[in-house]
C-alpha cells in the first residue's frame, strides 16, 4: 500500500510505503536502479537485517557485481559485531557512528529512508522519493555522517580488546561541563596538568563542586600541577590552590586547558569573571594529547615559581623575563623606547657600518644626541665598524657633547651578527642581522631578543666592557705599531747611511795598510823597530777588514730588508763551493789544525742555477760558526737531494760537536743581533736566511740528538741542467 504525495514535475514523486511486501519491493527495485554507487545507513539492527535477509543481501552482491560501489556506516556494538564483520565482505567499505537512528539510502537519482527497524526482519515502512531535491539534501546528510564515522575496523578493535574509543567532541552549557569535569576526576589515577588564564584560579577554588573535587584529587595522592598568570588580583586565589597543588606563573596566558593521565584533554574559551565556561572541548585522540601534553611540559619548563612571582608583586618588583621579538616594526619602537627612557647610561654596539647608518636614517642617532642635551649625566658609548663618515659623524657628535658621548671602532676580529642596546643595565634588546644590503632597518633586521633580566642584561653589559677595553687596547697596539714603523724606518736608514759612511775611510785604510806592509816586507829591515812596525801594520790591516765585514753585513741587511738584494745566478756545482770553501778555512790561521772538515756527498756532482758569491758567503758563515762552537774536532760537511711537493732540491748540512745552541737563542736564532757571544754582530745567520729565502730555499738549525753540538742546514732548488749542456 503506497501514499502518494504531489509531484511537481511528471515522473517525480515522493512517497511512503507501508508493509513488508511493498517496502522490501521497493528496496530490491531500488538496489537494480543502481548504475555506480550506493550510499546507505542503518542503525544497530541494519546489519542483521543485510545479512539475514537473502533479497537484501543478494541486491548487495549483485551492486557490486556489475561494478557499483557501496558506501554503508552504522552503530557498532558487542551485540552486532558479528554481523558487522559479514556486512564487510558486502560492502566497499563500512563505517563506525554512534548514535544512528533508523536509516536512509541514496543512489544516483533515487532515496529512500526508514524509522522501523527490527533486528533480523525486512522493513514495514519506508520513505521513497526521486525527487533530485530530495535527493540532493539525502546525500548531503549521508556525505556529513560519513564524514565524521570512523573505519569499521577501529571500532571492532576497540570492542574485542577493550580498548577506550577515541573521540573528540564539544560539550555545551555550564552544569553539564561541570559534571564531566567531576567525572573526570574521579577517573584520574596519576597525575592532573592544567594550564588557565589569570581568571582560571577564581573558578577552580570558588566553584564549590569543582573544589572538592581538587580536594579528594589530593587527598588520593594525585599530582596537581597549575599554570596561570598571577596577579595581584588573583594572589588569594593562588595561594589558595598553592595549598594543594604546585603552581606556576607565566605571563599572558591565554585560554584555558587540562590534561588527564596524558590521556584525556580539556580545552575552553577564556573564563569571565571566574565563572565556569559554557563551552568545552574534549578528546582522547592519543596523537592529540600527547601533543597537547608536551606543550604543557614546554610551558612549565618556561614557568617561574609562583612563590617568586607572589614576593616579586608583594615588594613591587618587577617582573624578569626574557622575550624573543619577531616583528622589527615592534623592534625598532622598542629601542626608541628604551633609549628615551635612559637616565644614566646608553651602551651600543653596531654590527656593521651599514647597521650604524640605517640607524643613523631612522633618527636614533639623533635621538641619542638630544637624549644627551637633555640629561646631562647621561653617558652614550657606541662601538661600530668605522669608515670615513661615521669618522665625520663622531667627531661632530665628540664636538657638541664633549665627553657625554664616545664612539670606537671595532676591529674586524671583534665584529658579530647582532647589535646591542644596554640602558641603564637594567634593559638590553640584541637584535640579528639578517640581510646587510638592505636600505632601512626594518628590511635588515632578524629576530630580537629583549630583556629585563639582571643576570641576562649584566651580562651584555661585562661583554660590552670587555670589548671596549679590547678596542683601546688595539688602539695603543696601532700607535705603539705605527712609532715601531717609524723607528725601525729611521734604523735601517741610519745603518744604511753608517755602513756607506764606513766604507768610504775603511777601503783606503786597508788598501795603504797593504802597501806599506808590502813596502816593510820588501826593505827586510831586520831591527826590532821594523819588526813592531810590520806587527802594527798586520793589526791594523786585519782590525780594518773586519771593519769592511761589518759594513757589507750591514749594507746585506739593509737590502734583505728592502728587498733589493741582487743575485747574479748562474749553473754551478754545489759540491764545489764546499769543497774550495772547507779548503780556504783549513788554510786559514784562526782555524789552523783544530778542526777537521770531512765532506759526504753523491757520487755526482749537485747543480744549483744560483748566485755562486752569495751562496759561498753562506757556507763560509755556517762554517765559521761551527768552527767558533766546536772548538776543535770534527765538523761534518753533508750534500744530499730531496724530493716533496714543492720540487727537487739540495740539502747541505753543517754539524758540529760543540755546546751546542742556547734554547734561549734558539726560537730568534735566524733574526739580527740573535748572539750571546760579545765577539759577533749576531748578523751573519740573518743574512743567510734572507739569501737563501731570496734563493726559493729555506734554512734551519737543531740541536743534535746526542746532546752533543748542533746541526745547521739549507735548502736550495736544484736547476735540472748541466753548465756544459745548457744550450
Amino acid at each position: 500500500m503506497a501514499e502518494l504525495s504531489s509531484s511537481r514535475k511528471e515522473g517525480e514523486k515522493t512517497e511512503v510505503l507501508y508493509g513488508v511486501e511493498s517496502a522490501v519491493g521497493q528496496g530490491i527495485k531500488f538496489m537494480s536502479n543502481v548504475k555506480k554507487q550506493m550510499d546507505i545507513c542503518f542503525d544497530s539492527k541494519g546489519p542483521s537485517i543485510v545479512v539475514e535477509i537473502d533479497s537484501y543481501r543478494n541486491g548487495y552482491i549483485d551492486i557490486r557485481k556489475r561494478g557499483g560501489k557501496i558506501r554503508a556506516f552504522t552503530e557498532i556494538t558487542r551485540d552486532n559485531v558479528g554481523y558487522c564483520k559479514e556486512l564487510m565482505k558486502l560492502v566497499d567499505e563500512l563505517r563506525h557512528l554512534d548514535g544512528v537512528r533508523g536509516g536512509i539510502a541514496v543512489n544516483e537519482k533515487e532515496y529512500m529512508a526508514t524509522t522501523c527497524l527490527e533486528k533480523g526482519k525486512p522493513l514495514t515502512q519506508v520513505i521513497y522519493s526521486n525527487a533530485p531535491e530530495m535527493v540532493r539534501q539525502g546525500q548531503y546528510i549521508f556525505d556529513t555522517l560519513w564524514s565524521k564515522a570512523i573505519p569499521a575496523e577501529y571500532k571492532i578493535r576497540e570492542i574485542e580488546e577493550g580498548i577506550e574509543p577515541e573521540k573528540t567532541e564539544v560539550v555545551f552549557g555550564t552544569e553539564r561541563i561541570i559534571d564531566i569535569t567531576l567525572q573526570g576526576f574521579h577517573t584520574i589515577t596519576k597525575r592532573f596538568d592544567n594550564c588557565m588564564d589569570c581568571t582560571g584560579p577564581r573558578a577552580f577554588v570558588r566553584v564549590e563542586p569543582v573544589w572538592k573535587g581538587l580536594l579528594d584529587l589530593k587527598n588520593r595522592g594525585i599530582m596537581l600541577r597549575f599554570i596561570t598568570e598571577i596577579t595581584r588580583e588573583n594572589v588569594p586565589d593562588c595561594k589558595k590552590l598553592m595549598k594543594i597543588a604546585e603552581l606556576r606563573h607565566l605571563d599572558k596566558v591565554k585560554g584555558n586547558f587540562g590534561i588527564a593521565d596524558g590521556r584525556d584533554y580539556r580545552a575552553s574559551a577564556n573564563v569571565k569573571n571566574g565563572r565556569p565556561p559554557s563551552q568545552l572541548v574534549r578528546s582522547t585522540v592519543q596523537q592529540f594529547v600527547e601533543q597537547q601534553q608536551h606543550f604543557f611540559e614546554t610551558l612549565w619548563e618556561k614557568a617561574l615559581p609562583a612563590e617568586k612571582r607572589i614576593r616579586e608583586l608583594q615588594a613591587g618588583v618587577q617582573l624578569e623575563s626574557i622575550e624573543t621579538i619577531t616583528d622589527p616594526h615592534r623592534v625598532q619602537s622598542l629601542a626608541f623606547e628604551l633609549a628615551s627612557s635612559a637616565k644614566n647610561e646608553i651602551l651600543a654596539i653596531f654590527s656593521t657600518s651599514n647597521a650604524f647608518r640605517r640607524q643613523e636614517r631612522a633618527g636614533l642617532v639623533q635621538m641619542l644626541t638630544g637624549k644627551a642635551k637633555e640629561v646631562r649625566d647621561l653617558q652614550i658609548r657606541i662601538m661600530t665598524p668605522i669608515d670615513d663618515a661615521i669618522k665625520d659623524t663622531a667627531r661632530k657628535l665628540k664636538a657638541r657633547l664633549q665627553q657625554q658621548i664616545e664612539i670606537r671602532g671595532i676591529e674586524p676580529s671583534l665584529r658579530t651578527g647582532v647589535s646591542l642596546l644596554v640602558v641603564d643595565r637594567k634593559y638590553s634588546l640584541a637584535v640579528e642581522l639578517k640581510d646587510d644590503t638592505k636600505e632601512t632597518s626594518i628590511e635588515a633586521m632578524g629576530l630580537a631578543t629583549y630583556s629585563n633580566s639582571k643576570a641576562t642584561v649584566l651580562s651584555y653589559a661585562s661583554i660590552f666592557e670587555s670589548l671596549w677595553h679590547q678596542t683601546e687596547l688595539y688602539e695603543r697596539i696601532r700607535q705603539l705599531y705605527e712609532q715601531l714603523k717609524v723607528h725601525n724606518e729611521t734604523q735601517k736608514e741610519f745603518i744604511n747611511i753608517a755602513a756607506h759612511e764606513l766604507r768610504t775611510p775603511i777601503q783606503p785604510i786597508i788598501g795603504l795598510t797593504e802597501i806599506l806592509y808590502q813596502k816593510e816586507g820588501n826593505g827586510g829591515g831586520g831591527s826590532s823597530g821594523n819588526g813592531e812596525h810590520h806587527n802594527l801594520l798586520r793589526i791594523i790591516n786585519r782590525n780594518a777588514n773586519r771593519l769592511n765585514r761589518l759594513t757589507e753585513s750591514l749594507l746585506d741587511v739593509a737590502r734583505i730588508e728592502s728587498q733589493s738584494l741582487r743575485l747574479d745566478k748562474e749553473i754551478f756545482s754545489l759540491n764545489n763551493v764546499i769543497t774550495d770553501v772547507a779548503a780556504d778555512m783549513e788554510k786559514s790561521a784562526d782555524v789552523g789544525n783544530k778542526v777537521k772538515f770531512l765532506f759526504s756527498c753523491p757520487d755526482r756532482d749537485v747543480f744549483v742555477n744560483a748566485d755562486r758569491g752569495r751562496i759561498t758567503q753562506v757556507m763560509y758563515n755556517l762554517l765559521s760558526n761551527a768552527v767558533k762552537f766546536a772548538g776543535g774536532g770534527t765538523v761534518w760537511i753533508t750534500l744530499a737531494k730531496e724530493l716533496n711537493d714543492d720540487g727537487q732540491f739540495a740539502i747541505l748540512s753543517v754539524r758540529d760537536s760543540g755546546s751546542g745552541i742556547d734554547p734561549e737563542i734558539l726560537p730568534r736564532l735566524f733574526t739580527k743581533f740573535a748572539s750571546k757571544s760579545e765577539k759577533g754582530t749576531g748578523l751573519g745567520l740573518f743574512i743567510s736566511k734572507g739569501i737563501v729565502e731570496a734563493h726559493g730555499g729555506r734554512i734551519w738549525a737543531k740541536n743534535n740528538r746526542d746532546g752533543r753540538g748542533a746541526t745547521f742546514a739549507f735548502s736550495l732548488p736544484l736547476s735540472g741542467k748541466h753548465p756544459d749542456k745548457s744550450g
